[in-house]
């Protein structure tokens, strides 16, 4: 295993600077052909002077053009030719560049290029770093000189493992350093980790890997929901519960490394979540932890720990949230073992999914007529029963009276006999407006079955006042009417 991180190291390095010689060819000026074309074609320096003085009389370029025959007079009669015929005049080239050779990694960089060993004791390979990659050019010759020593501190990235470290100089190349060298080049902050609780390993696992430092760790000791596993790691649960966050501490070549690894509150991660609920039960933490961020956990963690966090929670307050995971594990089986102060809390939130549960797991809870109407009457206690029954009798019967006074009511005819009477008071306009209103009881038998007891017997009364009051009147008095007749 190994871990790659950024490190600050001032390292040592000499500063050479080299001096590179080579001939090459440039491209021929106007002027340059011009005297090389004189050269070659004159008889004597003389006669080339005169030629000179008769193009460029007393002016600036007379002396130019002098001092450029002698220079091109020390030709070989091939440069010139080359200089005539193909336009490349013959230079020699001096070119300084620096290099750095860094001890502790036995290497050297190069205009960010980095070479193995001193390139003061590999000329060759600086040579041919330095020299222009055509056929044109001719080395000549190489020197150095010593500049000197430089220390500086940079960020480099390092690669640890068990027993080697090595250090990125440049291009991507990775070098080995002594660690004696690494102690004397680190240059990082001190650290006070003296309060931590957990385990410091020199373990290297798979991970990301990062240069503990004050700042990360006060960061890491901060987390209010810090708790240590049993490999000694410090975890700590996210606010929104999503996740459980480790946190490793190693300590590799006299450097401290950390790493966070973040875990999915999940079955897959059932583990880490149960211990994320423990703590939050033993230290109390769960009366202060949000309640949707507290089921993500009850979700994902085995029922006899969610059961544990339900009970604490209800027995404290009422949380729709969390009884209705409670409800969810009632209705999955699990009937025993919760607090009566729990079982009262999710009957505040039972529904009609939910009941048949909560009833199994506690049938003393108050339970109201409404209440015993949604359970499975297969399950009720006696005195449930009886009770149920005795309403459900109570509500048949009213049904019944209510069917037989309407019925008595809508089959007698009366509707039609009512247009022969002569008076017309007010009896005779309660009774027409009860059997034509489309809000009275008697045109409303059919929404019976949604009614409860109240509601029955409020309709029931309605109809009463109606049958034994305006009905019976009007009744009697067509029957008188029909009797005079």
């Amino acid at each position: 295993m190994e871990i790659k991180a950024k490190v600050n190291l001032k390292l040592s390095s000499t500063i050479y600077k080299v001096i590179l010689r080579y001939d090459t060819y440039q491209k021929a000026t106007y002027d340059s052909y011009l005297i090389a074309s004189l050269r070659k074609n004159a008889k004597n320096e003389k006669e080339a002077n005169d030629y000179i003085d008769d193009i460029s009389g007393q002016g600036s370029l007379n002396g130019h053009f002098k001092r450029l025959y002698k220079e091109i007079s020390n030709f070989s009669d091939a440069q010139i030719d080359g200089i005539l015929k193909n336009s490349l005049y013959p230079v020699t080239m001096v070119v300084s560049e620096r290099f750095s050779y860094y001890s502790a990694l036995e290497a050297s960089k190069y205009k960010g290029h980095v070479f193995k060993g001193n390139l003061f004791d590999d000329k060759e390979a600086l040579k041919n770093s330095m020299m222009p990659k055509d056929s044109n050019s001719t080395f000549l010759d190489i020197s150095f000189e010593k500049i000197g020593d430089e220390e500086k501190t940079d960020v480099y990235d390092a690669v640890f493992s068990e027993t080697t470290i090595k250090v990125n100089l440049g291009d991507n190349t990775y070098l080995p350093i002594t660690k004696s060298a690494f102690d004397k080049a680190y240059d990082g902050q001190s650290l006070d980790i003296s309060k931590y609780r957990g385990e410091i390993t020199d373990t290297i696992t798979d991970g990301n890997w990062n240069v503990l430092t004050q700042n990360s760790f006060d960061a890491i000791s901060r987390d209010k929901h810090i708790f240590f596993d049993r490999d000694g790691n410090a975890n700590s649960i996210s606010d929104s519960g999503e996740y459980i966050k480790t946190t490793s501490i190693i300590k590799v070549f006299g450097i401290y490394f950390y790493k966070e690894t973040r875990y999915d509150a999940t079955k897959n991660n059932s583990e880490r979540c149960i211990a994320a609920v423990e703590m939050l039960l033993v230290r109390g933490w769960i009366d202060e932890y949000k309640t949707k961020s507290l089921v993500r956990l009850l979700v994902v963690v085995p029922d006899e720990w969610a059961q544990k966090a339900i009970n604490y929670t209800l027995n404290r307050k009422n949380s729709k949230e969390v009884a209705d995971v409670g409800l969810s594990l009632i209705n999955k089986g699990l009937e025993k073992g919760w607090t009566e102060e729990a079982l009262r809390s999710m009957k505040k939130f039972v529904t009609p999914s939910t009941i048949n549960g909560l009833y199994r797991a506690d049938d003393t809870l108050l339970y109201t007529i409404d209440d015993l109407l949604l359970i499975d009457k297969n399950i009720l206690s006696e005195r449930h029963a009886k009770q149920v029954k005795e309403y459900t009798e109570t509500r048949e019967n009213l049904i019944a009276q209510m069917d037989s006074m309407i019925g008595k009511i809508m089959n007698s005819g009366i509707r039609e006999k009512m247009k022969s009477l002569k008076t017309k008071d007010s009896v005779y306009k309660q009774l027409n407006d009860a059997i034509n209103s489309k809000s009275t009881h008697l045109r409303l038998k059919k929404d019976y079955s949604d009614m409860n007891l109240d509601q029955l017997t409020t309709a029931y009364n309605s109809i009463k006042v109606i049958y034994e009051g305006p009905f019976q009147k009007i009744k009697e008095r067509l029957e008188k009417e029909e009797n005079k007749a």
